[in-house]
């Protein structure tokens, strides 16, 4: 908190002139700059610094920006505070510039803008652990993920006429800092960092409104209040924001009210001095969110004060909040997070529990480094399958050059490059249609881009399309083919016949999409005849089509179309059976797919002609999930019905839902899962067969819910969560041969509290919170939660 006294104390004081003569400075005259100066009170404790806007002493000429040290003869146990230097005012400054207050003529060490090799920042703390456990000589730019001192907080005057001074709102040497104007009377507070937290619990942050200027009390309202001329980008109203609930669209238009530059700048700062932005977001669980603050730049490699990462955050904090953060982990992954900020051991053979206790020698982990042996505990439990798979993935991926980056960001499909973080299996296939799509945009090919995606029923080609639509962020449309025998079947009826002016799903597609990007699925395509290959053959090859409502001209050159067939599904399987069952991911990659591919297009040629197959030359085969692949295929679906139960008791006729307000936790979900696919999977259906293990733990769960005489009601939402656990069950074969076979059973285990979010009396302090698992766990001996490590992991 400030401290009470200091803005009193140094609001308008003058700079001590004897400090400017020992720092190397000259004759004071007339500055228009602004300083920053500790308050001239002794103070033992981390007090604000405070700036006075106004006339100063300087040197013989003017200096339009600041230079900060350490002050002289101050007395502050708690910490360095800024003082100031004029060792440089001779010529004009035109930015901040930092030092510790030691040597001569403006050589500090710590001086930002030169550089040093005392590895403290400009408020005398170490300096700050980047994400691969280095650290920097520097405090870093704003572009890195490193900490900034905390952002000032400006408010700036109304009905004023004094000059205005332009400050630089970024601390670091920036070609084009933003500006902004305040006035020359103006105070500006800046609080020091606190010491580290030593639990998971964030500041407590809000926004302030009031029912006079917001009679229709709305929390976006109030976020937005905060917009305008007269005021400047807070990273600290940012996290009020996401932290009270404020809607997507609220938290974009409130980012899009300042120049992008203000709030790239200053994003990547830790809000009250402690935890980056991302924090809050990710204790939020809102993909959409965390998707919006990565696209304005937030760093995914961001980490607090203790070095903990946004990514290792987001999976602790699961055990408070008791939400799933898979989502949240991969969109952190897809933007560049390392999974090394997880220690390896836990996640590499991703369908054995992760252990409390280190399996490996971690040490060449750097990013892991703050993985001590009270957060490994919370690991073990928050690190479910899903996320387990997702950090190994990611390992296995390699890394896109800077030059792809570059192009797909000039041609706007930077969001594709992350479509490997979000499938289950499939990586060749990822890659190939990946690697099409961004050729055929990059080189500005005139012609429509035809894919077909080859092989067994249920094994993600659906899901591959819908992946790369929605990060090219282009309309989409899915047509059965398996109806389709005809060309006005497809298309609809020709100008003049009956019921042409209705059109057809496809016909209406392209005429709303014409000129522009768009993507048509046609699903089992194999299943159509010559006629339906016919009236394709132009609209393939050149693009040009006519609407059949009204003959206008339709632009399909930029068309996406997708043929997904299990044509060629036996050609497919052989090849994996050769050269991918049970090969590492390294080997996969080495692998030649060039056979197997002329084969699937020979196979295309017999069965659709040689002028259709000629225009599908971009194949992407999909092969048959692995065993690891299908547990993490069954965790998905575990993880819908988690979050379906999840949600509010509601018994409104409208929107009843009695089985909810539940913690639904899976113990050794690797184990579990790999069970139920053994038990479910069928290579010809592939995931749909998959979703009956699913129904059979859904209808155990209902029976053990419906186990009791107490009566479902609303307010039950206002205590704990009901907790029930799926877990394996041992019992006998029935033939009497005492053969031990397990099942899977679900029963309750008491109730789950959860964090709620934070209240008005939440000072942000360090007292423990629900499901905290902080220092105190440790020392005192108290429980970890009561579950195996895998327990809670599965269930959030």
């Amino acid at each position: 908190m400030p401290h009470p006294q200091g803005l009193g104390a140094s609001k308008f004081a003058p700079n001590n002139t004897s400090d400017n003569a020992a720092n190397g400075g000259s004759t004071p005259t007339t500055n228009t700059g602004i300083s920053f100066g500790k308050p001239s009170i002794p103070n033992s404790g981390l007090s604000p610094f405070v700036a006075s806007f106004g006339n100063k002493p300087t040197s013989n000429s003017s200096n339009t920006g600041s230079t900060f040290s350490k002050p002289a003869g101050s007395s502050n146990s708690g910490g360095n505070m800024l003082g100031v230097s004029d060792k440089e005012n001779v010529g004009p400054n035109n930015g901040f510039t930092f030092g510790n207050g030691s040597g001569a003529g403006g050589t500090s060490k710590a001086n930002i803008s030169t550089g040093g090799d005392d590895p403290k920042d400009v408020f005398g703390q170490p300096g700050w652990p980047t994400a691969n456990g280095n650290t920097p000589a520097t405090p870093p730019s704003t572009a890195s993920r490193s900490p900034h001192p905390p952002q000032p907080a400006i408010r700036l005057p109304t009905g004023t006429s004094s000059p205005a001074t332009t400050v630089s709102s970024s601390l670091a040497t920036k070609s084009d800092p933003p500006t902004i104007p305040v006035s020359n009377r103006d105070v500006m507070i800046v609080d020091t960092p606190r010491r580290p937290r030593k639990n998971l619990r964030l500041e407590a942050v809000f926004l302030v409104g009031t029912s006079s200027t917001l009679p229709n009390f709305s929390i976006d309202a109030v976020l937005l209040q905060n917009t305008g001329e007269a005021t400047f980008f807070s990273i600290g109203n940012l996290a009020a924001g996401i932290v009270q609930g404020c809607s997507v669209q609220a938290l974009k238009m409130y980012l899009e009210a300042f120049p992008r530059s203000q709030v790239e700048d200053a994003i990547n700062w830790l809000v009250k001095g402690q935890h980056p932005v991302l924090f809050y977001v990710a204790e939020r669980n809102c993909i959409d969110c965390v998707r919006l603050l990565l696209d304005y730049g937030c760093d995914a490699n961001a980490c607090d004060l203790n070095g903990v990462s946004a990514l290792a955050y987001a999976i602790m904090r699961s055990k408070s909040t008791v939400f799933n953060p898979a989502e949240v982990v991969r969109m952190l992954l897809a933007f560049g997070a390392t999974p090394h900020s997880i220690p390896s051991d836990m996640w590499m053979r991703y369908l054995d529990a992760p252990s409390v206790e280190p399996l490996a020698d971690t040490r060449n982990e750097p990013a892991a480094k703050w993985c001590t042996a009270r957060y490994r505990k919370i690991l073990a439990s928050t690190l479910n399958l899903s996320i387990r798979y997702s950090l190994q993935k990611a390992a296995n991926t390699s890394v896109n050059r800077e030059r792809r980056k570059q192009l797909a960001q000039a041609d706007g499909y930077k969001a594709l490059l992350k479509m490997p973080y979000l499938i289950i299996g499939q990586d060749y296939a990822t890659k190939q249609v990946g690697n099409v799509v961004a050729a055929h945009i990059s080189m500005k090919q005139k012609a429509p881009l035809v894919l077909v995606f080859a092989g067994l029923s249920g094994h993600g080609k659906t899901e591959l399309a819908k992946q790369m639509g929605a990060l090219l962020n282009i309309p989409m449309t899915v047509i059965d083919c398996a109806q389709m025998h005809s060309g006005t079947a497809l298309f609809g009826s020709r100008l003049g016949y009956a019921g042409n002016s209705h059109g057809s799903q496809l016909n209406n597609h392209l005429a709303e999409n014409s000129s522009m990007r768009s993507v048509v699925f046609m699903d089992e395509f194999d299943k159509t005849d010559k006629e339906v290959h016919n009236s394709l053959l132009l609209v393939l090859d050149s693009g040009e089509y006519h609407d059949r409502r009204n003959n206008n001209y339709v632009d399909c050159s930029k068309t996406i179309w997708i043929m997904a067939t299990n044509l060629g599904d036996q050609d497919i399987t052989s090849f994996y059976r050769d050269y991918l069952e049970n090969e590492a991911p390294d080997a996969k990659a080495k692998v030649q797919y060039d056979e197997l591919t002329d084969n699937l297009k020979g196979r295309f040629r017999d069965t659709f002609g040689a002028p259709m197959a000629g225009r599908m030359r971009n194949v992407a085969p999909c092969f048959p999930f692995d065993q690891n692949e299908q547990a993490v295929v069954v965790h998905k679906f575990l993880m819908e019905l988690v979050e379906q139960v999840r949600v509010p008791v509601s018994t409104s006729a409208l929107t009843a839902h009695y089985p909810g307000h539940v913690h639904l936790a899976i113990k050794n979900d690797g184990k579990l899962c790999a069970h139920l696919a053994d038990k479910s999977y069928i290579e010809e259906l592939g995931a749909r067969s998959l979703i009956s293990a699913i129904d059979d733990v859904r209808i155990a769960f209902f029976t053990a819910f419906t186990d009791t005489d107490e009566l479902v009601d609303e307010e039950m939402n206002l205590g704990p969560l009901m907790k029930f656990v799926v877990q394996m069950q041992p019992i006998t074969k029935g033939d009497g041969s005492g053969t031990a076979l397990s099942k899977v059973g679900v029963a309750m285990d008491g109730f789950s509290e959860y964090y709620r979010g934070q209240d008005k009396g939440d000072e942000g302090d360090d007292a423990d919170d629900d499901g905290d698992m902080d220092e105190l766990v440790e020392e005192l001996g108290r429980p970890l939660g009561g579950d195996e490590p895998g327990c809670d992991g599965g269930g959030r």
